[in-house]
């Protein structure tokens, strides 16, 4: 793992007490790490974007910004 990825674990671990999540957080970070290495992009920024990508959740579970599926806000959908 990487500088930022390594950062990103950290502030992942302070961030998310439940294993079921942060295992969930792994396996974005694992899966956007191997598709940045097949598109040429930065892995190492894409692993941390995967990893830091729910840890808000057990903090806010009812905030309005949390992304949820929302069909009125997807008008290409209706």
């Amino acid at each position: 793992m990487t500088t930022l990825a390594s950062r990103a674990l950290t502030i992942l671990h302070e961030w998310v007490q439940s294993q079921s999540l942060r295992k969930h957080c792994y396996a974005v970070a694992d899966s956007m790490k191997h598709f940045a290495h097949l598109r040429g992009a930065v892995a190492d920024l894409w692993e941390a974007v995967g990893l830091l990508h729910d840890m808000d959740y057990e903090r806010y579970p009812a905030s309005p910004v949390r992304h949820r599926w929302r069909r009125r806000s997807t008008p290409w959908m209706s």
